[in-house]
């Protein structure tokens, strides 16, 4: 009989991702026997979040209401545009592309 060589062996990766699923599992029930915030916050910790997300949200309509941006297009004053002259034949390359 003989044997094959390590690295010509089929890998089972149905053993591999049994394993990987009970060491991730053994590792979420940790953080959730802890009491992790990042898993559940608090109440204080959501209420802030929604004051600070309705004083922003507030304060950015009321800027974009009472002043707008003004864009370049929008301005009625400009000159007309001139158009681009052609680059002269002196600073062209002399080999071709």
């Amino acid at each position: 009989m003989t044997t094959i060589p390590e690295h010509d062996r089929p890998v089972d990766y149905d053993y591999h991702r049994e394993v990987a699923a009970r060491m991730r599992a053994e590792a979420m029930h940790e953080l959730v026997s802890k009491g992790l915030s990042a898993i559940r916050p608090s109440r204080g910790a959501v209420r802030t979040a929604g004051l600070a997300l309705a004083l922003g949200s507030g304060a950015f309509w009321l800027v974009m209401l009472t002043s707008p941006p003004q864009t370049e297009a929008a301005d009625a004053g400009s000159a007309t545009a001139v158009p681009a002259s052609p680059a002269p034949m002196a600073i062209l390359p002399d080999h071709p592309l």
